[in-house]
């Protein structure tokens, strides 16, 4: 039996884990844990390269939009990880969640580091090749505005729109 934050504490991720108690085969959360694992490692090593110095914020962005344009494609040629749809239904809004996160942080921080030109007073010098004193703004340095929190709020908010009960919270 999967604790109800196995997975996280998103939405997504709760109803996850109460999907695959439902089904009780402890297969099928091997499977799905060792995805959002591998997943969850991807995310983290292209994270931590831009926050080394080692990738750039754009780089990091354009990866992040490559693999959740594969997720994407993987979803629509049918089920990827389990023959129940409702369950890889999840498992792409955990990832995808994950992912959108590191793009707002990525575009936070890409609106951070043209800031800091502006207040500098960094002028281009040459527009094709844009040679100019780069700040450099990690993405671990930036707090995502929208966290597990806000999202449960968004969900009962939901839910109570459409006046269903609210069980898993």
């Amino acid at each position: 039996m999967l604790d109800k934050f196995t997975y996280g504490k998103t939405p997504a991720a709760i109803y996850l884990a109460a999907r695959l108690n439902e089904f009780g085969n402890p297969k099928m959360s091997r499977i799905v844990t060792s995805h959002l694992c591998r997943v969850n490692t991807m995310l983290n090593e292209l994270e931590s390269s831009n926050c080394a110095g080692e990738m750039s914020v754009r780089t990091l962005s354009f990866l992040t939009e490559l693999l959740r344009d594969q997720l994407k494609r993987l979803e629509q040629e049918g089920g990827f990880l389990t023959s129940d749809k409702t369950v890889n239904n999840l498992v792409s809004n955990v990832i995808i969640g994950k992912m959108k996160s590191v793009q707002r942080r990525s575009r936070e921080a890409t609106l951070e580091s043209k800031l800091a030109h502006r207040a500098n007073g960094i002028i281009i010098r040459d527009s094709l090749t844009k040679s100019f004193e780069e700040v450099f703004v990690p993405v671990c340095k930036i707090i995502d505005p929208i966290d597990a929190e806000t999202l449960q709020v968004k969900s009962r908010a939901k839910l109570d729109r459409r006046g269903k009960s609210n069980t898993l919270y």
